[in-house]
């Protein structure tokens, strides 16, 4: 069977350096389980070249030009009938050209099925937010006709409200990212450019409003200030000043956080890193003390995967997709407020068992819940 992979978001990041593929770990799990399959990765970039690049000679990437609206990509769809597609796996979310891609196929007598992990816009613009939702209007008319899957269980209600029985395909790791970083931590810090003997924070995520990384810096002052120690061992806590926060990530925010953290006197406790290469990714777990995520609206995490899989223990502001993935006290910690992470924090540095604990059980429930070659099974298309 040939199935075309197809993503109809523009990006200029095409080659995977900086990020964890989801396309192409599916794809590597597809033909390990069916080898009668081959999989032709399409995605669209903005002023790119096309270029192809061949994976063991079962899996093949395409890069194509593409023009549209913004990151909404629009392509000559007869390149599905070039590839010869016997099923196309549509990577659909809320893609302004997904329902002419669904009546292409069931015009040409094509297979279709839709893999979607978003519906709506994160952006915080209300004009934006409008606009997405009366795109699709349109869309889940178009999702109607074909099969549909679903990333994520918010997803899935998302989808069931909107009359389209959806099935769950959660996204996972490949076997390369299950593998742990031995990395002596002491040469990873100075490589990285961290301080020795201190407890490190992680923050891995675009500097964007949604994703709220100001917070961050937030829960790096408050741990270290006075009156909120004093009130942690009021509590009876144990607690550290001795905190500092790495940042991984790059965006609009990038200035506003700079002026921040020089605001609090912060310059020698933050370490600020734009991008780091997705395979040095595992290092970076490795050399840090705790994940923590803020994003309210989080719908999934691979950031929280990763760093779950990696034994760096994960606390994250409460939002569906941590709420999927953290069996909270067990694998991770799920939190309401900042004072609330700075408890778990605390007790994470007094209880040495406890961490290994967390750290030894989200590792195991990744590994064996949450990767790609149990993501394969849920498409019943390509495994009939």
């Amino acid at each position: 069977m040939n199935i075309i992979f197809l993503k109809l978001y523009i990006t200029s990041e095409v080659n995977n350096a900086f990020y964890n593929s989801q396309e192409m770990g599916l794809a590597k799990a597809l033909v390990e389980k069916h080898p009668d399959h081959h999989v032709d990765i399409v995605l669209l970039a903005d002023g790119s070249s096309a270029r192809e690049d061949s994976q063991d000679g079962r899996i093949a990437v395409h890069i194509l030009p593409a023009k549209g609206f913004g990151h909404h990509g629009i392509i000559n769809l007869d390149i599905l009938k070039d590839l010869k597609a016997d099923l196309v796996h549509l990577l659909a979310d809320n893609m302004l050209y997904a329902p002419q891609v669904i009546d292409y196929c069931l015009k040409n007598n094509i297979k279709c099925h839709l893999y979607i992990g978003t519906l709506y816009t994160d952006s915080s613009s209300s004009l934006k937010q409008t606009a997405s939702k009366l795109m699709m209007t349109r869309n889940l008319a178009a999702y109607k006709k074909v099969p549909v899957y679903a990333k994520t269980p918010f997803v899935q209600k998302q989808l069931n409200a909107a009359g389209i029985k959806a099935k769950l395909a959660p996204v996972g790791l490949d076997k390369e990212s299950l593998v742990p970083s031995e990395g002596d931590v002491f040469e990873l810090r100075e490589r990285y450019g961290l301080p020795f003997g201190k407890k490190i924070l992680l923050y891995v995520g675009r500097l964007e409003e949604y994703k709220r990384p100001l917070e961050a810096v937030e829960l790096l002052r408050n741990l270290m200030d006075g009156d909120a120690l004093e009130e942690s061992a009021n509590a009876g806590e144990h607690t550290d000043s001795s905190f500092h926060l790495l940042m991984i990530g790059d965006g609009e925010l990038s200035q506003s956080l700079d002026e921040r953290i020089k605001e609090l006197g912060l310059q020698g406790r933050v370490r600020r890193i734009p991008k780091v290469p997705n395979s040095e990714m595992k290092d970076i777990y490795r050399a840090c003390d705790f994940f923590v995520n803020f994003n309210r609206v989080e719908i999934y995490g691979m950031a929280i995967l990763e760093a779950m899989v990696n034994g760096c223990p994960v606390l994250a502001m409460r939002a569906p997709g941590p709420e999927y993935l953290i069996d909270d006290g067990r694998t991770g910690f799920l939190c309401g407020s900042d004072k609330e992470m700075r408890q778990k924090i605390a007790l994470l540095t007094r209880d040495e068992n406890l961490r290994r604990d967390i750290t030894d059980k989200a590792r195991d429930h990744v590994v064996n819940n949450l990767t790609w070659e149990k993501c394969v099974e849920a498409f019943d298309d390509w495994n009939n």
